[in-house]
């Protein structure tokens, strides 16, 4: 992606769809509640009270939701006593569980996926600034190098003058040297006062402000992006476990992992009000990128022409040091001739011969410095990397934040969902009951067989009861169980129990239509709380 971006969109600037239509949302105050304007301002208090009014709606939705999950749980808890079919709502609730949890799957893989299009924006950005600034510390390590040899021309004139005698001895002919000596020196001078001025007009805190910057940027997003990393892993990792509960059909499992659920469901929406505000942010910068710069630029007392020269870069060829380089050229030539009249006049002296060979080095070097500085401040390298922390910014950046905004607020609703199918499968799932370690004589167990069952309660029978206490009445459970028993043909005694007479009716798998039937009536009744035994 951002290889399209840079090749294709690096010649003009424009805002892509995202940006104009965020920047379009209302500026609202959330103290005083009234709109204010939309550019891009962020030493402005009112207009970071209108980013913390689009922050905070996610926070307000979530108040919402967290009612809604309150009222949910009141009106769960007083249906907990309608007969309901549990068993077909067991099925159904497990695989719109599972559904869910896949599709909050995929919206965490989106999440991941956008906030790796910011981290590349983010990176690329980094780059144009570090690179914006070596152009910066270039331009004066050059200016510094051309006054460094312009201070040596000016000890090599001092030099000149003490051996100029040395040629002639002509009054007349030594004044002229001495004159074209004194010009190298001024010339070095001149030249020293012209150059530095570019260094001055560059020496801004606009400019200096750049590595510092960068720097803070790089370090911000790192953390950024790790915490986010760690919470999309974790988030993965409870998706799965909710999985895994509902298929094993872990009661406890499920009520853990809705608490979890919860948790995350808070801080998705807290992150998302983060990110939101980022994104409008951005939006309001991208749409006019270059009103802040002139902005930033004018409260740091920066030259005007500079700034319109490397942002806008229309004419390349008229830079705003058009006038020095000129100057220095014309500068440059006075001195060369100035040292060939006097290379001409003491050709026979060697230590003046010496001394203006060093004069033509220090100027052959001053003049290759000169060249390779008009060519890096020319403003297609600083306008170059201007566009390219702007395409970095306005189409990866907030590409991937409109990613993690939208994506992370249908994760948000999924999990709402999630929470209510979670609460309602625990709800039906009945508890795991308790394994006891009976043998088959054991009044309270009835046994695997369902014939050693009917064998032991003849026996009872036929023993003498001399009181009715113990006797547990026959429920609803135990009347419809025998009423699907005895259409399914099975010959129980009156007043055998209904967790016997259910026993007994899996024991007859030749009856298929009564033993299904007694079948759904034993699961509905354990599901719904009925002591069977």
């Amino acid at each position: 992606m951002w290889f399209m971006v840079k090749n294709l969109y690096r010649e003009v600037y424009t805002p892509n769809w995202l940006s104009q239509f965020v920047h379009n949302w209302p500026h609202i105050s959330y103290k005083t509640f009234t709109k204010y304007n939309s550019t891009f301002a962020p030493y402005d208090d009112k207009y970071v009270e209108t980013l913390l009014f689009w922050a905070g709606m996610p926070i307000v939705w979530l108040g919402f939701c967290i009612v809604a999950l309150l009222l949910f749980s009141c009106c769960l808890c007083l249906k907990r006593n309608q007969p309901v079919n549990i068993r077909k709502g067991i099925i159904r609730l497990r695989w719109w569980l599972i559904i869910t949890m896949l599709l909050c799957v995929t919206s965490i893989g989106v999440c991941f996926y956008g906030n790796g299009v910011t981290a590349a924006g983010i990176h690329h950005y980094v780059q144009a600034t570090e690179g914006a600034n070596e152009t910066v510390m270039e331009i004066e390590s050059i200016v510094n190098d051309i006054d460094n040899e312009m201070e040596s021309v000016g000890t090599a004139s001092d030099e000149l003058l003490q051996r100029l005698p040395d040629c002639t001895s002509n009054d007349t002919a030594l004044n002229i040297l001495r004159q074209f000596a004194e010009d190298v020196k001024v010339v070095s001078q001149k030249i020293t006062a012209n150059i530095s001025g570019i260094e001055d007009k560059f020496d801004t805190s606009l400019f200096n402000g750049l590595v510092s910057s960068s720097d803070s940027i790089r370090e911000y997003h790192l953390w950024g992006w790790s915490i986010f990393i760690g919470l999309l892993c974790v988030d993965i990792a409870l998706c799965l476990a909710v999985i895994l509960c509902t298929a094993k059909s872990l009661r406890g499992g499920i009520i853990f992992c809705c608490i979890l659920l919860i948790i995350a469901f808070t801080l998705v929406w807290i992150v998302i009000g983060g990110e939101l505000f980022l994104t409008v942010a951005l939006s309001d910068f991208c749409v006019a990128p270059e009103q802040f710069i002139y902005s930033e630029g004018r409260k740091y007392n920066t030259d005007k022409d500079i700034l319109y020269y490397y942002v806008e870069c229309n004419d390349p060829v008229a830079s705003p040091f058009k006038e020095s380089f000129s100057l220095a050229n014309s500068l440059y030539d006075k001195a060369q001739k100035d040292i060939d009249n006097i290379d001409r006049d003491c050709s026979q002296s060697e230590s003046v011969t010496e001394i203006v060979m060093g004069l033509y080095s220090l100027f052959g070097e001053f003049h290759q410095s000169m060249e390779y500085l008009k060519v890096i401040a020319n403003c297609r390298l600083l306008n170059e990397n201007y566009k390219w922390a702007i395409f970095s910014l306005c189409y990866n950046s907030l590409s991937g934040l409109g990613y993690q905004v939208l994506f992370g607020a249908i994760l948000g609703m999924l999990w709402l969902i999630a929470i209510c199918q979670g609460t309602l499968l625990a709800s039906r799932l009945g508890r795991r009951k308790m394994n006891y370690d009976g043998g088959q004589e054991d009044p309270f167990l009835p046994p695997r067989d369902g014939a050693a069952t009917l064998e032991r309660y003849s026996a009872r029978r036929e023993q003498p009861s001399t009181s009715g206490v113990g006797r547990r009445p026959t429920s609803a459970v135990s009347q419809r169980g025998s009423s699907l028993i005895s259409q399914s043909n099975v010959t129980v005694p009156d007043d055998l129990p209904p967790s016997y007479t259910l026993a007994i009716s899996r024991d007859r798998p030749n009856q298929r239509g009564g033993n299904r039937q007694v079948t759904e009536s034993l699961d509905n009744s354990r599901y719904s709380g009925a002591s069977l035994v």
